[in-house]
């Protein structure tokens, strides 16, 4: 079912990026700002989810000085829930909402509901349902595992109950009304026979009809249920009441039958059949109305003790929601595993004192040392004092959890009710001294404080330890809130911690004076929120050095004085022990004055004011102090890849290196004998690359040639190296590129490996080792390096199929674990830490992907210079380096220890250097690790002939069915891989037949176009022949008329040549004739005087003379100037016909030029385009020219 809920998320969490100093909190409501902060990543698992975005996106975020984030959003949810239907509509249902990270795991986020549970869910009281009503709520934690690790949860769990009233008014009161109606017939006459049959049969439909009506409301389930149950009973009462009826109409028609019978009886003769037959017809109405009467009373009764069945049994009964009684089954491979689990559960329901030690790692030996014997009056006495100081936080669920606390730091949160215990005891001395009371718990920020600045804390308990009464336990409730407390409730900066003092009064028996004890400690202060994993959770302990001096003079009543004084003072103060009444009442005892209480803390400092000449008073109370080195910030483990490696070297060392370097490159094939005892040091990191390969004995080229020709071939672990190079040496910059060169190095040589060595393929934890190479060589080079590391040294055997040979150095180590280091083997065994959840990835990886890169590279200097044996002592150094501190953790703790803690001791070159050098003066017998080889065999053979044959045969099943689905999954991811290529093949060989389809039909399409392109081309090559005879008998008759047109000219050329001649000589002759005129009359002037004018009105100048001129000049000049005349006219109409023929000339051989372009033009489209039409152009655009030729001719015949 599916239900919609509105609801407001609220979520408070700390971000220290947004911390500020505004003074006041920030108020962000912007929905676009909002999307630019972080917010948890959150997701509802099992409902879809969206904003209320009415009038606009209904979220806002508040943000306080110190950085702590409060977000609230409104969402519109829909959930699913689990409906469990079998005492429908008497269900009652328990819906769940949770909410979890998609992303995050709970390294790096948790969930937790807000401590009071109403700030943790507050719902509205107006909320009503339809068919439920809502019984309760509740929230709790629903933390998980996926396959990429923990995921943090909670969970909101609603109970509802059905609303059983409709149901009642619709369903069960009728038809109970109806059922009680089916029974009217048995109290009706027998001869009401369609009156029982029809009340029957009515009721029966009418049933029907509701059982249908009822199931409609529900979905189709697999099971009954409860209202299913109610329908099913009825209807067989009301079946049973029309059988029953039907049995009473049969008896009653035998009877009425025997009846009709018996009144024509007198017929027979036979009278002992007519008393059968009479005995017949009795017993049968008889039997008919005691049917009735029975089911009267039988029929109400059944369905009474019906009601009372289906309501205590079918209602009433466990749904699965709750239970009131639990079974606790107990599963344990350690034999005594599941009685261990008993006996804590029989031990936590006796009534004993919780012991207050509980969580403390503290010897408990109850003897002291006595140091000399009792002193005489007025002598010193030396005594030795411990104390540890454990701090606890209130966890929100009423319980104390310890704080982690790591070189002498405490990590607090702020804003949490804490529990600071003190433990006191005794540790050599010349006598005991039993303390008998602490009246002061005080606690203050910084050290070398003075008396006056220490707070007073509220005191919870003290007194004696159960288990040793020398151990004195004292607890106080710290409230940081307090303004007094206020430097140790502010969230400190990463980069410093702050100082904090606790002390603690005591009185102890038989000294004069109280004795205040102090410990120094430093803290770190988280927000409220934070969250450790598991860490290192140990007190911190300092020692006490006490000198006392025995006082002859003074007796036990003032000391008795005294302590019944600070006992009155103080109501915490339990009872004085018996011990301590004993002592107090010994009159020959005396009271001891204190010379000098020191810690030792204090001593170390002392002498340190000595060395830089400051006294006591010129030191000043420090507050702050600077994070040291190794103090960790967080609990997330070094990234792989991290730390400075050291590239400098000295020229003492380097000339040492290079004199070897010059002698071993005479002779490859052996190492020099000085090599050790410089590899111990150290290889220099930029001969380190050279150094390795010559180790490994690289000298030939064929490992690099055979790398250039595998790096080109597909391998079939592209997915899973791919997916592990992106995670290799992250913190190193050389690799955090995404397909860089250092990834694309790291692809490269891991693929060629994986094809080199097909036996074992990719190994997931190969990388790092490869890594480790690539930043000191060429890759071929590097790659021929791992195939000698792999073959030559057998660390391809640890990878091997089934891991056979990783499990047999999982036991030698474990055994040399126990020889060298039994202390920490014992506890191992008692904590239940295995070999193989340490040593994994240390074997696996050659020590590369936990540990700082300076301590990588000199674990491979030793590895390659030792041999695979190195691999022990490496193991033993480190486990031999933290022994104190595994001594103290438990299972969660040790694991994050190797996890974290471990590999950050060697982040600097001193640590690593001295982890190198504890590993080589381990003596380790290596002949050893061939008898634990044996003796594994031997274990493992005994195994198998002591296992019950079923379960030897039971552990083969498993491991061939783990081989089974090691190679179904191969076979899946082959076979996946299989149908994958298939289907891309398919995808390919479809496209390339629709491609090869279409490319017929293009070939079948432009052979028909071809066809039809020679045809036209064949039809257009014979118009074409048509066209160019044409234009060829055209161009002739051009020809033909261009040298008519040609001689015409040279005709008309001649004959104005002619006539020019003529003209000039007529010209010439009529000059000499005017000039022999002239000299004739010029004598006369009358004569002249005419000749001028007549000059001036000469044709010449004149077209048409003057009658006067005619009558004056002779007939003779008349003629000649006529003629003359005459001459000019005729000139002039030649020059004009001239002039045409010229024009008419240059325009026919343009014309002709235009015809000629115009047809090769044509005949050049024609042919291209394949068009006819451009032919009909073309021969139509020849008869224009043609026609306009024809007309031009014409016309100049046509001119005189």
């Amino acid at each position: 079912m599916d239900f919609n809920i509105n609801i407001w998320l609220k979520m408070a969490y700390y971000d220290p990026r947004l911390a500020h100093n505004s003074g006041s909190i920030i108020l962000v409501n912007d929905y676009h700002v909002l999307q630019k902060l972080y917010r948890p990543s959150i997701f509802f698992i099992n409902s879809r989810a969206r904003f209320h975005d009415v009038t606009y996106r209904n979220a806002y975020m508040l943000i306080f000085e110190n950085g702590v984030v409060f977000y609230e959003v409104g969402l519109f949810l829909q959930p699913s829930c689990q409906m469990y239907l079998r005492q429908y509509p008497f269900d009652s249902s328990s819906c769940n909402l949770r909410i979890s990270s998609n992303s995050y795991t709970n390294d790096s986020l948790r969930f937790s509901w807000f401590a009071k549970d109403e700030d943790a869910v507050q719902m509205s009281k107006d909320i009503q349902l339809p068919d439920f009503y809502i019984r309760s709520h509740a929230f709790s934690k629903c933390d998980g595992r996926r396959k990429t690790g923990n995921y943090s949860c909670v969970e909101f769990k609603l109970n509802l109950k059905r609303n059983i009233y409709y149901h009642f008014a619709r369903t069960y009161v009728p038809v109970t009304m109806c059922v009680i109606l089916s029974w009217i017939g048995v109290f009706l006459p027998t001869e009401f026979v369609e009156g029982r049959i029809f009340c029957s049969l009515t009721v029966f439909l009418t049933l029907s009809a509701e059982s249908t009506t009822a199931k409609e409301l529900i979905p189709k389930l697999s099971y009954l249920t409860a209202i299913g149950i109610w329908f099913g009973v009825l209807s067989i009462f009301v079946f049973l009441t029309v059988l029953q009826a039907l049995v009473v109409i049969t008896l009653e028609y035998k009877s009425r039958a025997l009846d009709q019978k018996l009144s024509i009886s007198n017929m027979f003769a036979d009278k002992n059949k007519f008393d059968e037959m009479t005995r017949k017809k009795i017993y049968c109405h008889r039997l008919a109305i005691k049917l009735d009467k029975t089911c009267r009373i039988l029929y109400p009764l059944m369905f009474i003790i019906f009601l009372f069945v289906y309501y205590f049994i079918i209602i009433s009964r466990d749904d699965g929601q709750s239970s009131s009684m639990q079974c606790h089954v107990f599963r344990s491979n350690v034999p005594d595993g599941a009685a261990r689990a008993l006996f804590a559960f029989s031990n936590s329901f006796k009534n004993q004192p919780p012991d207050p030690l509980e969580g403390f790692v503290i010897p408990m030996s109850k003897d002291i040392e006595i140091i000399g014997e009792h002193s005489i009056p007025g002598t010193e006495e030396k005594y030795q004092f411990e104390s540890y100081l454990e701090i606890r936080e209130d966890d929100g669920k009423g319980e104390f959890q310890s704080c982690p606390q790591e070189n002498n730091c405490f990590r607090l949160r702020r804003d949490r009710i804490k529990k600071v215990m003190v433990v006191l005891r005794q540790i050599s001395g010349p006598r005991n001294l039993p303390i008998k009371s602490c009246f002061g718990l005080l606690l203050a920020a910084g050290r070398n404080l003075k008396g006056s600045d220490m707070q007073l804390m509220d005191m919870e308990s003290m007194g004696p330890a159960p288990q040793n009464k020398n151990v004195y336990v004292i607890a106080g409730l710290w409230n940081p809130i307090k303004e007094s407390f206020e430097v140790l409730n502010t969230e400190t900066p990463r980069e410093t911690r702050v100082f904090m003092t606790v002390a603690a009064d005591i009185i102890i028996s038989g000294i004069e004076d109280s004795i205040r004890f102090y410990v120094e400690c430093k803290a770190r202060i988280y927000h409220r929120y934070e969250h450790f994993s598991s860490v290192i959770r140990r007190p911190i302990i300092e020692k006490y050095d006490l000198v006392t001096k025995m006082d002859e003079n003074e007796n036990i009543e003032s000391g008795a004085s005294l302590c019944e004084t600070m006992g009155s003072s103080n109501e915490n103060v339990p009872p004085v022990s018996d011990d301590l009444k004993k002592e107090e009442s010994d009159p020959n005892q005396s009271l001891m004055k204190v010379i000098s209480f020191e810690s030792v803390t204090e001593q170390d400092r002392s002498l340190t004011r000595l060395t830089v000449g400051k006294n006591h008073q010129q030191m000043p109370t420090q507050l702050i102090h600077p994070a040291d080195a190794d103090d960790s910030d967080h609990d997330e483990p070094l990234l792989s890849g991290s730390g400075h490696v050291n590239q400098e070297c000295s020229e003492e060392v380097m000339s040492q290196w290079e004199e070897l370097i010059t002698k071993w490159e005479a002779d490859l094939e052996n190492r020099p004998v000085n090599l050790g005892p410089l590899v111990k040091n150290g290889i220099p990191d930029k001969l380190r690359g050279r150094i390795w390969q010559w180790m490994s004995k690289v000298v030939d080229q064929e490992l690099s040639d055979t790398y250039f020709i595998l790096i080109e071939k597909e391998c079939s672990c592209d997915s899973v190296i791919l997916r592990d190079i992106h995670r290799t040496f992250p913190a190193h910059e050389f690799f955090k590129e995404t397909n860089g060169e250092g990834q694309n190095a790291l692809y490269k040589i891991s693929k060629a490996y994986a094809l080199y060595d097909e036996e074992v393929s990719y190994c997931q934890g190969l990388s790092f080792l490869v890594a480790s190479l690539v930043l000191h060589m060429e890759q071929h080079k590097a790659f021929a390096v791992l195939v000698k590391i792999m073959f030559d040294y057998g660390l391809r055997d640890l990878y091997k199929l089934g891991f056979n040979n990783l499990q047999l150095r999982f036991y030698q180590l474990n055994r040399l674990l126990q020889t060298e280091i039994p202390q920490l083997y014992a506890h191992f065994e008692e904590i239940g830490i295995e070999t193989h959840m340490y040593a994994s990835s240390w074997l696996l990886t050659m020590f590369t992907a936990k540990f700082p890169l300076q301590c990588v590279f000199y674990i491979i200097d030793i590895f390659l210079n030792e041999g695979i044996n190195t691999i022990f002592n490496i193991s033993l150094a480190l486990l031999n380096d933290s022994v104190h501190d595994f001594l103290e953790l438990d299972f969660d703790s040790s694991l994050t220890y190797f996890r974290v803690t471990l590999p950050r001791k060697y982040r600097t070159e001193e640590s690593a250097k001295r982890l190198i050098h504890r590993a080589l003066n381990l003596n380790i017998n290596y002949k050893k690790l061939e008898e634990y080889e044996v003796e594994y065999e031997e274990n493992k053979a005994k195994e198998l002939e002591l296992m019950d044959p079923i379960t030897r045969l039971e552990k083969d099943n498993q491991k061939l069915r783990l081989a089974s689905i090691r190679l179904e999954t191969e076979n899946d991811d082959l076979a996946h891989e299989l149908v994958t290529r298939k289907i891309e093949l398919r995808h390919k060989l479809d496209a390339t037949e629709e491609q090869l389809e279409r490319s017929e039909s293009n070939v079948v399409k432009l052979t028909r176009q071809n066809v039809d392109l020679e045809d036209e081309n064949k039809s257009i090559r014979e118009e074409y022949l048509l066209v160019k005879e044409t234009c060829r008998r055209e161009m002739d008759r051009l020809e033909k008329d261009s040298e008519k047109f040609k001689n015409i000219g040279d005709s008309y050329k001649a004959i104005c040549s002619k006539l020019s001649e003529q003209i000039h000589d007529q010209k010439e002759s009529f000059n000499e004739i005017q000039k022999s005129l002239l000299s004739a009359i010029s004598n006369c002037e009358s004569c002249s005087l005419s000749a001028s004018e007549w000059i001036k009105d000469s044709p010449r100048n004149s077209k048409r003379v003057s009658p006067i001129n005619e009558e004056n000049s002779g007939i003779r000049m008349i003629q000649m100037l006529e003629k003359i005349d005459n001459q000019d006219g005729r000139i002039k109409q030649l020059e004009l016909e001239l002039a045409q023929t010229k024009l008419a000339l240059v325009e026919s051989q343009c014309q002709n030029q235009d015809l000629t372009h115009q047809m090769n033009t044509n005949i050049i489209n024609a042919t291209e385009n394949n068009r006819p039409a451009w032919f009909k152009k073309t021969i139509s655009s020849f008869k224009e020219v043609k026609g306009s030729l024809k007309s031009q001719v014409e016309g100049k015949n046509l001119i005189p």
